[in-house]
């Protein structure tokens, strides 16, 4: 399935990109991994969920490339695809990421980091284990950064 070039309707495209990405294939990674620079950012989050969900490591560059899209959902969703792929080469930008950013996205790339499994983010999350900010994303079920941050810390000392 390729994702149509002249769509009026971006709840079509995004649609179309997120069945593109289920159907896994990795022929679909050309037309996403150039959806991620749409002009839509309905388009660039179904792009990068749809990225994560094949998994291949070939889409690493465009989903870092990602990570500094305006749309805050079209970043996170970059931040998840980049933790389902597990690209050790991607801990370095996402551990750049940590200082600055407000809690749902330190929450995400510390969700990230530790399905990444990569000790080398250890000293970049240690700072944030008494951070008391609230996360506001359903999936940390209302914990704060520190309790998020917390257990990415034990993920990534058990592997």
């Amino acid at each position: 399935m390729s994702l149509p070039d002249r769509s009026p309707q971006r709840k079509i495209r995004s649609v179309t990109a997120a069945a593109t990405g289920a159907q896994g294939g990795p022929e679909a990674i050309p037309r996403l991994t150039q959806a991620l620079y749409h002009r839509k950012e309905e388009v660039r989050q179904a792009a990068a969920w749809s990225l994560g969900e094949i998994g291949d490591p070939s889409a690493v560059p465009d989903l870092l490339a990602a990570l500094y899209d305006p749309d805050w959902l079209t970043r996170r969703a970059a931040i998840v695809a980049l933790g389902k792929i597990r690209d050790v080469g991607a801990v370095p930008r996402l551990c750049a990421l940590l200082p600055g950013s407000n809690a749902d996205q330190c929450a995400e790339l510390a969700d990230a980091l530790a399905r990444i499994g990569c000790a080398s983010a250890l000293p970049h999350l240690g700072s944030l284990v008494e951070d008391e900010r609230p996360t506001r994303l359903p999936k940390f079920e209302g914990r704060t950064v520190g309790e998020v941050v917390k257990n990415a810390l034990a993920c990534l000392q058990s592997s």
